[in-house]
């Protein structure tokens, strides 16, 4: 996330950091077995306590490492929150995704710009 001003200002910085996100995202889904030591050790780093490993291979089993913004999740969490009444108005989320560096990224990479699993 940045702020539309910085993403105007410095557009390749913006890109760049997108890039590397969907590097270790790939990274993530390519081999997050092989990152159980390293998550392992973050988390003792962290927390001062340490998981097993089968801890963490089981949590990483459950999760789907991805790039996308999820747009349409943000606006059912905002109408939801609006439904409960946790918000007086409902929000005008427009201009809230900015998805150009993140297709141009993808579009360089050969991924599909708006897949979320590729």
């Amino acid at each position: 996330m940045v702020r539309r001003e910085y993403l105007a200002s410095h557009p390749e910085r913006v890109r760049a950091l997108v890039g590397a996100h969907v590097d270790e995202t790939l990274r993530l889904r390519s081999g997050a077995e092989a990152l159980v030591p390293e998550l392992s050790a973050m988390v003792k780093q962290l927390t001062s306590k340490a998981l097993p490993d089968s801890v963490i291979r089981s949590a990483l089993s459950r999760l789907e490492f991805i790039w996308d913004p999820l747009e349409s999740a943000i606006a059912r969490s905002a109408d939801d929150a609006h439904r409960v009444g946790f918000l007086r108005v409902r929000p005008d989320l427009t201009g809230l995704v900015e998805r150009g560096p993140l297709d141009a990224v993808l579009r360089q990479k050969g991924i599909a710009a708006g897949s979320v699993t590729r």
